[in-house]
């Protein structure tokens, strides 16, 4: 079926299309609402997650422009379709941004990373909802939430790391060995992105980021110099960022 969509999606009829992508959806929900998926059903649910995916790539633009809208109010379904939600915007992500190149045309992939670009406030929404009520959901949903965060932060405007409280949330996951290494690793991403030398608050937050990772590690394991996390968002930010930091 994804053969199907790649080669002949916009040829099929538009009613065909909105039922195909029905049925997806559907199946989507009926299977991700489901706790402790068998390995046979998760893996059919993998895969029409991937072909929700490449739906979305031609119609988000025109036909089903409130996508986003309908994958985050669908999240508040239950933790369960929540979490592969997130997987679903996570690929979608990668899909754009990573490996769109050979299946679309340039244009197509820069409108769909200004839809992305537009639509993020709804996605950041449901992110932070999960990181404020850390306590209330399913670690695995965090995690989820996590990853795909992390996917997200090599493009996403910086006023989402400089002007919230993002990377508080981040640092605050520390004590949690389930979450510590997903947590980190989007802040070793936060650490490799390139900030404005002439803008004073990036600079501070990345500084504030450095100082509270280390205070933190500290308090859990003793860190030396040879802490291969640290060391690595310490390079990033000196590589991006040296004639800011230097």
């Amino acid at each position: 079926m994804q053969l199907l969509i790649q080669q002949k999606w916009l040829a099929l009829p538009e009613d065909q299309r909105a039922s195909l992508r029905s049925y997806v959806v559907d199946l989507i929900l009926q299977y991700s609402s489901v706790e402790n998926l068998s390995k046979s059903m998760h893996n059919i649910l993998s895969k029409l997650n991937s072909i929700l995916v490449q739906i979305v790539k031609y119609e988000w633009n025109s036909t089903w422009r409130s996508f986003i809208n309908d994958i985050c109010e669908s999240s508040n379904k239950n933790m369960s379709i929540c979490e592969n939600n997130f997987y679903i915007l996570k690929m979608l992500s990668e899909e754009i941004f990573d490996h769109s190149k050979n299946q679309m045309t340039q244009y197509q992939i820069q409108e769909l990373k200004k839809q992305m670009n537009t639509d993020f406030t709804t996605i950041f929404s449901l992110c932070k909802l999960i990181l404020e009520n850390l306590h209330q959901a399913k670690q695995t949903l965090v995690r989820a939430c996590l990853e795909t965060l992390n996917a997200f932060l090599s493009w996403i405007p910086m006023y989402y790391i400089i002007c919230t409280d993002l990377i508080d949330k981040l640092v605050l996951m520390f004590p949690s060995d389930y979450l510590r290494n997903h947590a980190l690793a989007c802040l070793v991403e936060i650490a490799s992105l390139p900030i404005d030398p002439n803008n004073q608050d990036e600079k501070n937050k990345y500084l504030f980021m450095l100082q509270r990772v280390t205070e933190e590690l500290n308090s859990l394991i003793p860190i030396s110099n040879e802490d291969e996390k640290v060391q690595q968002m310490l390079a990033s930010v000196k590589k991006k960022n040296r004639n800011v930091f230097e």
